[in-house]
């Protein structure tokens, strides 16, 4: 089964490392059993998180461990820490941390896919949920068969399958689980959904999952046909945000144009966000769970908030051809020009022999020195360039001997000597 859906969806299996996200719930450890059967065991690598919402939670790494070292497979286990539990959207918060601790384990062991449990019966419990929530096709599609996922392949080999039909492989293969005590309660949407709902709908068509797939693959197809419209309007990636000129958005209808926003989300992020609206008074901003867009000089800026915390105002010395820290990233100034794939050009100026380096945000009040040995502000530098107020911090600035020699994506030294040499910045990538 596993092999045919590989198959079926144009998706390599040989060579290459899963990792499954597993709960020791009776879907996860029947996905195993199905890859224990058709895979090597060394291609297999399981991850768990014990979100430690129940007391006897525990069990599911027992019987995770047992199982993993009978079978030999690797197995990462981790526990969510009870002092970021809370009180309210725990169960967001929760498959956070979770896809978090996911993403390390596919990091660490360079897993080509990750594999999660998710069955027909999720799939009719998602399409409902989201029709109650917020009526949005995008959200209703979200667990789709393939797709990606933190530049690597999700895949949901289990969609066409019932709850019904994992129970009766478990049991005839006498396949080990543990049962969620919680899952039996009426106390949120979804359980309410599990118990009333899809039993209902089960029963006026047999057929109903079949029919759930059939929707997905109808509304997938869709989206791709918007996704190939919309990758039409590429917006370039600039200093951490997403931006598009004014003059290329015009040319989507009015009715798309915060779609696109929403879909160029989804494509960095990985996350369902939709806006509106666009901004109608272009001085204003739009915020919407965590991610801003705003207007400047002819261009539209999006980025996720969080990512954009108060930089540290004070100038670091640095070292000609040595390493250095800012902003969380490397770079390196060079009097030598590196062809490294590993180095991401940032700029160049021209200056004299340096003795003094240093680099951080521009200061206050500081002046850029013209060609013509005049001064101007840097703000009209960062107006010409189309640089927002929230970028220009940013912008790794350069000083020697007191004087800015270069700003990133604004400036460099305009003045010039056959007495200088050249200088390189260059961004190390990680």
């Amino acid at each position: 089964m596993i092999r045919e859906f590989f198959q079926r969806n144009n998706l390599k299996l040989e060579n290459k490392k899963i990792l499954l996200a597993a709960s020791g719930g009776p879907d996860s450890m029947a996905l195993l059993q199905m890859l224990l059967d058709e895979l090597k065991h060394e291609q297999i690598i399981v991850a768990h998180l014990d979100h430690q919402l129940r007391a006897d939670s525990y069990l599911e790494t027992e019987l995770l461990e047992k199982f993993c070292q009978k079978n030999k497979v690797t197995l990462f286990t981790k526990k969510w820490p009870l002092a970021l539990h809370k009180k309210t959207g725990v169960e967001a918060s929760a498959r956070q941390y979770r896809y978090e601790f996911l993403d390390s384990v596919a990091r660490k062991e360079n897993v080509d896919y990750l594999l999660t449990a998710h069955h027909g019966d999720d799939l009719l419990e998602n399409i409902l949920l989201k029709l109650i929530r917020s009526g949005n096709a995008n959200e209703m599609s979200s667990l789709r068969p393939v797709r990606c996922w933190q530049g690597r392949v999700l895949v949901r080999p289990l969609l066409n399958l019932s709850k019904a039909e994992l129970l009766s492989f478990d049991k005839e293969r006498h396949i080990p689980y543990v049962k969620d005590s919680t899952n039996d309660e009426d106390d949120v949407l979804r359980n309410r959904l599990r118990h009333h709902v899809v039993p209902l709908l089960n029963q006026e068509n047999a057929k109903i999952i079949v029919n759930g797939m059939h929707f997905l693959d109808s509304i997938s197809l869709l989206q791709e046909e918007r996704e190939a419209y919309f990758d039409q309007f590429k917006a370039d990636s600039f200093m951490g945000c997403l931006r598009i000129s004014d003059n290329q958005l015009e040319k989507l209808p009015l009715r798309l144009r915060a779609d696109y926003f929403s879909y160029l989300i989804l494509n960095k992020w990985h996350k369902q966000v939709k806006f509106e609206t666009l901004i109608k008074d272009k001085t204003k901003t739009v915020n919407r769970e965590g991610f801003e867009i705003s207007y400047y000089q002819g261009y539209y800026y999006l980025r996720r908030v969080k990512d954009f915390i108060k930089n540290n105002t004070k100038l670091q010395k640095v070292v000609l051809n040595q390493e250095f820290k800012w902003q969380n990233s490397k770079y390196i100034i060079t009097n030598k020009k590196i062809m490294a794939k590993n180095c991401q050009k940032v700029g160049s100026f021209y200056t004299g022999q340096l003795h003094e380096l240093e680099v951080g945000s521009l200061l206050v009040h500081t002046k850029l020195r013209l060609a013509n040995g005049q001064w101007t502000k840097p703000k009209k530098k960062f107006a010409q360039e189309a640089i927002p107020l929230f970028l220009r911090s940013r912008c790794l600035s350069v000083y020697t001997s007191g004087e800015v020699v270069f700003v990133e994506n604004t400036y460099q030294k305009q003045q010039y000597s056959e007495d200088f040499f050249k200088y390189w910045i260059y961004k190390l990538k990680v």
